[in-house]
């Protein structure tokens, strides 16, 4: 997980806000939005065994000129631990609009359970969204549970989440595979009757 703190150092606001993009070297990994603590944060597995130069560039706002950070070096090695396996799944796929579904997390690994923490990501469901950590959920018995709902709108939209496996000291880093989830508008009927059927000319009608 790589963290960018963008500082408002002059200007009439004290607050930056907008868009922070992550490199490797000169590659584009990712983006993620300053949140209310002036943090723009990237979880990411992608990255190969290596020495990598990663340096996050924040793209400016109305007020603050764009800046770049300094070049973290960041070391990946060969993972020692036993190979795990990361699945992510839905209760409700699709769910209607602010209905509640649970993403289920299960981690296995040969050999025993692993244990420790995973980070759900979610994003927008267009290719231009980057993930961003949405929870941290801890293992038990090499399942985790995470609860919430979304809202669609009068148009079905949907939404992208990943899991990723922290790993312990037996057991190596794994990520899931992406799971989109469909949220539909939810459905309605209507109904009207009136209060005399058949009615005299003149009469008075109430139609509920």
């Amino acid at each position: 997980t790589f963290t960018a703190t963008v500082s408002a150092l002059t200007g009439p606001s004290t607050f930056a806000y907008g868009t922070v993009y992550f490199y490797d070297g000169a590659t584009y990994l990712a983006s993620a939005n300053i949140d209310a603590n002036g943090q723009a944060v990237l979880t990411t597995s992608a990255l190969s065994v290596g020495d990598h130069d990663i340096p996050a560039q924040f793209s400016g706002d109305t007020e603050h000129d764009y800046s770049t950070s300094a070049v973290l070096t960041q070391v990946v090695t060969e993972g020692s631990g036993t190979a795990t396996a990361t699945t992510l799944s839905s209760s409700a796929n699709p769910a209607f609009s602010g209905q509640t579904f649970t993403l289920t997390l299960g981690v296995t690994g040969a050999g025993g359970t692993p244990t420790g923490n995973v980070v759900i990501l979610s994003a927008c469901g267009e290719s231009y969204c980057s993930f961003q950590p949405l929870a941290t959920v801890a293992l038990v018995n090499g399942q985790a549970t995470y609860q919430t709902n979304l809202f669609s709108g009068y148009q079905p939209v949907s939404y992208r989440y990943k899991a990723v496996y922290a790993g312990d000291a037996t057991y190596s880093v794994s990520e899931s595979a992406e799971l989109t989830q469909t949220i539909n508008p939810g459905t309605s009927a209507t109904v009207v009757t009136s209060s005399s059927n058949p009615s005299r000319l003149g009469q008075p009608v109430t139609l509920t």
